[in-house]
C-alpha cells in the first residue's frame, strides 16, 4: 500500500488537465498540501500503462482502469491514503424505457465493473 504523500517526488504518467480522474487526483493533492509532478500527459489508459511499464513514471488509475491480464508487467499497489473515490453512475430518462440494447448492456457491465471496482 502507498500513500499519495510517498509519490510526492515520482514523476507521473497522467491524463489531460480536463479529465475529471485528473481533477479529482490533483484537487486532493492540493488539499494535502502536495504537488504532484505531472511529466508525461497521455490521453489513454493503455498509452499510460505502456508509459509505466517502460518506467516513464507512475500512474494513479482507479482499480476498474486496469486490464483483467498483467500483459505491461507493472506493479499494482493500492492507493490508502487519503482516500480516492470516484461515483460511477449510469444515466436515462426515468419516463422512458431502456432498448433492448440498453438493457443488454447493463446486464453485462453491472457484474463486470463491480468486479473490476473490487480488484
Amino acid at each position: 500500500m502507498v500513500s499519495l504523500r510517498e509519490l510526492e517526488d515520482e514523476e507521473f504518467v497522467s491524463l489531460p488537465t480536463g479529465a475529471g480522474l485528473r481533477r479529482q487526483i490533483d484537487g486532493i493533492a492540493t488539499a494535502e498540501g502536495i504537488s504532484l509532478k505531472h511529466m508525461t500527459v497521455v490521453e489513454q489508459f493503455g498509452t499510460l500503462f505502456d508509459f509505466v511499464a517502460a518506467d516513464v513514471g507512475v500512474a494513479i488509475v482507479p482499480a476498474s482502469a486496469l486490464p483483467r491480464r498483467r500483459q505491461y508487467g507493472v506493479v499494482v499497489k493500492k492507493q490508502v491514503s487519503p482516500s480516492i473515490v470516484r461515483r460511477i453512475g449510469i444515466l436515462r430518462l426515468k419516463s422512458r424505457a431502456l432498448t433492448p440494447a440498453a438493457a443488454g448492456f447493463l446486464n453485462i457491465f453491472r457484474p463486470l465493473f463491480l468486479s473490476a471496482s473490487r480488484r
